[in-house]
């Protein structure tokens, strides 16, 4: 097939992001054979122009350190620079007074390819540098929550791409959030997702080890009528959603009914704590601060309050045991975690 330099960017895009996992990685011998892919990439669309007769791979060498000493200045030449900021300021003045890279607005430099999220950041960048900013890190927090709740208020309304333009703009505020704060969002989406991975992997691992490896997780669904048939599943698990079911032993029952023999149910939820100080504290917190907290948040004189409620009225211990057991389930049990302010439960089918 013949390359080009438009068929030639999925692979430039795809060996550039390989080059930055092999540096994350921390692994020296795996960047090298990165970067050589990348530089192998660079060497190949080059060519392509240079067997069109645009340009030769000289004259994009020429070009980049023209650039270098043209930027410069205060490294090359004898202009001046005593800090970042004024490099920065510096080298802005050039790209527009020199290189004519003056545009109608100050966001014409970023690149329209970037990823959204980096993307996003350029942008915010650019546009405080311009003096279109918050003026604390305190109101680009309020704006992190107040984009939340028009989230919130939007999925009452039935309307996927009003929801889809508020979700953008809550991740727009959380990304601008993390500039104030002075974290690169991309880093921290990374390290994020990598942690993530390992932990997957390491449930994976157990799960295999178990002879678990066909396992389905509810959130929040109320489990009822799934679309499952008999005996499809070695384990089922539920987190912090089992207690707003409709019908608590009806979910139980279509969990069942979906495990093999032998099956393990997992499921972990808010519970109440019942040693001192830990059960003060939750009570105060839960009555108190959580619902004061949600009244600023969502301005409902309600919020929150329905978290207590759920919580209160889902059975507990010993008598979540038997509900398993008047179900079909075999040697439930449970475990307090977090100093008992949520439960494990485990049963077998």
């Amino acid at each position: 097939k013949k390359q080009t330099p438009a068929t030639l960017r999925e692979p430039f895009i795809e060996e550039t992001f390989e080059v930055i996992d092999a540096i994350t990685e921390g692994d020296p011998m795996h960047a090298k054979e990165e970067l050589g892919d990348a530089f192998f990439n660079l060497i190949l669309i080059s060519y392509c122009y240079e067997q069109s007769g645009d340009f030769t791979i000289a004259q994009v060498l020429d070009e980049i350190s023209e650039k270098l000493v043209r930027r410069h200045p205060h490294v090359f030449g004898e202009a001046q620079a005593e800090n970042a900021a004024k490099v920065i300021r510096q080298w802005d003045k050039i790209k527009e007074e020199v290189e004519g890279r003056r545009g109608d607005s100050v966001l014409d430099t970023v690149p329209k390819g970037f990823p959204p999220m980096l993307k996003a950041y350029k942008i915010l960048k650019k546009a405080a540098k311009a003096g279109f900013d918050w003026r604390s890190i305190e109101m680009a927090e309020s704006k992190v929550f107040e984009e939340l709740e028009e989230i919130a208020m939007a999925r009452k309304e039935d309307d996927m791409d009003h929801l889809e333009e508020e979700a953008g703009d809550f991740l727009l505020a959380a990304v601008n959030y993390c500039r104030k704060l002075g974290i690169d969002p991309n880093v921290a989406m990374e390290k994020a997702c990598g942690k993530f991975a390992v932990r997957f992997r390491l449930v994976e691992k157990g799960m295999k080890e178990k002879g678990l490896e066909n396992v389905i997780s509810f959130a929040k669904e109320d489990c009822l009528g799934l679309s499952y048939e008999n005996d499809t599943f070695d384990a089922v698990t539920a987190a912090f959603g089992i207690r707003n079911f409709q019908d608590l032993e009806k979910g139980l029952r279509e969990m069942y009914r979906v495990l093999k023999d032998g099956g393990i149910l997992c499921i972990i939820e808010l519970t109440s704590p019942v040693k001192f100080p830990m059960k003060q504290f939750f009570h105060i917190y839960s009555h108190t601060v959580l619902p004061v907290y949600g009244k600023i948040i969502s301005k409902d004189s309600n919020a929150y309050s329905y978290l207590t409620k759920t919580i209160e009225a889902f059975p507990q211990g010993e008598t979540m045991k038997e509900v398993l057991r008047r179900v079909g389930f075999s040697e439930a049990s449970f475990q307090r975690l977090t100093f008992g302010i949520c439960t494990m439960y485990l049963a077998k089918k």
